[in-house]
């Protein structure tokens, strides 16, 4: 008797389990539209992609643990946007292409157990620290295809389960220093496709199992500043090509592992150069000196008269040279028994595979002949007696112009007279030779005194005085 009340009891107690478990099941189930509800690989998944939903369903149970919202247009996720409709028990939430553009910085809370979080493909554009302060099991997190531009210090502040984080084809500018602490777990970060020049070294030095890292298609400068983060990618055989250089111009397009550690340089910088003022003689002593910065270090030279200077250099008298000594990022140049020769620019040139730079310093020997009776001449100064010399030069230019027009008008003016005079002569000519034309002149005979001759020429001389007499009118 006693063990058929056993036996009953049991069977009891069997039927309102499966009887509980079977109302449970339905009350799941039983979803209301646009959303369907289903086993989907052992979890209770609500699927309610591409519906036109606007906001965070109410109506589904709190036992789902995979909801789906892909391909509607949420928005915005405000203050407790999963508690407040008791949507606490999640595993796996998705939100692809929902047009998010503002997430609230309560957004997730209550989701402590929510495993994998998809916010790809929306117009996300900043996520405040302590976005995930509640969901510290997290370990899948997809922010693809947004606008962020800045990740800030904290915004994965304690987030120890956290394996996988995918930035991809965002519009990331700046990562700053503590993003990635306290990730202990992390094995794959994926930068690719974002608007990154620089990191910092110690930004991923808190990321003991990393083991996959994107940084392609990111316009990087391949400078000093990126050096101990690209070393440290190769050394950890994190690198992946393609990711090459954008900056310098003659690093661009090269392969970051194709690249020697030493081309990863700064500009120099010439900290100092002295001294300001120079007041030496002829006979006198001077030290010039030069401080200089980069990475890698820079090297110095001393520049005179475009000759390299060194401790060899002579100059232009022969048993005089030049004394250089350095010493750190320190050129420094003595001269001594200073010259009239000596004056002059002297330059200080750093370069390195970064770039060069220079300056100069002038020294003017207050011995030499030539400035103490004319003094130097200052730039301003000469641009002005050349300005002068061309505006006098134009003017005489301008001066005989006029004089050379004034000579040739009054020379054509003459020649016009002198052609009037000549008509009016040549007029006066045809008059004459009309009137003697009218009134021949008669000429006197001409006589012939011919000497005495005999009674017999006498004949022939009396005949030819006869002929010039009858000849005598033209």
């Amino acid at each position: 008797m006693g063990q058929q009340r056993v036996t009953t009891t049991l069977l009891f107690f069997m039927a309102l389990q499966i009887f509980m478990m079977t109302n449970g099941q339905e009350s799941w189930e039983s979803c209301q539209l646009p959303c369907k509800c289903k086993w989907v690989s052992g979890k209770k998944t609500a699927d309610c992609v591409k519906q036109n939903i606007t906001y965070i369903p109410n109506h589904l149970s709190q036992e789902i643990q995979n909801l789906d919202l892909t391909g509607n247009n949420i928005g915005q996720l405000g203050n407790g946007a999963f508690s407040d409709v008791g949507l606490v028990n999640l595993h796996k939430l998705v939100l692809r292409d929902c047009g998010i553009k503002a997430i609230h910085t309560n957004a997730f809370n209550g989701l402590k157990i929510v495993i994998e979080l998809d916010l790809s493909n929306n117009h996300i554009i900043n996520l405040l620290p302590g976005t995930f302060m509640e969901t510290q099991r997290l370990r899948v997190l997809l922010l693809n295809n947004n606008y962020l531009r800045i990740l800030d210090d904290g915004l994965f502040h304690n987030m120890e389960y956290l394996q996988k984080i995918e930035m991809s084809n965002n519009k990331l500018e700046r990562i700053s220093e503590n993003t990635f602490s306290q990730l202990p777990g992390l094995q794959t970060l994926r930068l690719d496709g974002n608007n990154l020049t620089t990191v910092k070294l110690s930004t991923f030095k808190g990321l003991p199992k990393l083991g996959s890292l994107e940084l392609q298609r990111n316009p990087w400068n391949c400078n000093c500043h990126l050096k101990h983060f690209r070393n440290w990618t190769i050394q950890q055989k994190l690198y992946t090509h393609p990711t090459v250089c954008k900056y310098p111009a003659t690093l661009a397009d090269k392969f970051w592992d194709e690249i020697d550690s030493h081309d990863f340089a700064c500009r120099p910088k010439i900290l100092s150069i002295g001294p300001q003022t120079i007041d030496v003689t002829n006979g006198d002593s001077v030290n010039l000196w030069c401080h200089a910065v980069g990475i890698p270090r820079p090297h110095i030279t001393w520049v005179y008269r475009s000759r390299i200077i060194n401790n060899g250099t002579r100059r232009q008298i022969p048993d005089r040279g030049y004394l250089l000594s350095e010493k750190h990022e320190w050129l420094n140049l003595t001269i001594n028994d200073l010259l009239p020769s000596d004056k002059g620019d002297y330059i200080c040139i750093a370069k390195n595979p970064g770039g060069s730079v220079e300056r100069n310093i002038s020294l003017i020997i207050l011995g030499d002949n030539e400035i103490k009776r004319f003094g130097p001449i200052s730039l301003p100064l000469a641009i002005g007696l050349g300005v002068t010399l061309l505006l006098l030069l134009l003017f005489f230019i301008a001066l005989c112009a006029w004089y050379c027009r004034r000579k040739r008008a009054r020379h054509i003016e003459k020649n016009s007279s002198d052609v009037t005079s000549l008509e009016c002569h040549g007029l006066g000519e045809q008059e004459k030779s009309l009137i003697t034309a009218i009134n021949p002149v008669v000429k006197p005979p001409r006589r012939y005194d011919a000497p005495s001759v005999t009674s017999h020429g006498t004949e022939m001389t009396e005949l030819n005085r006869t002929l010039l007499d009858n000849d005598s009118v033209f």
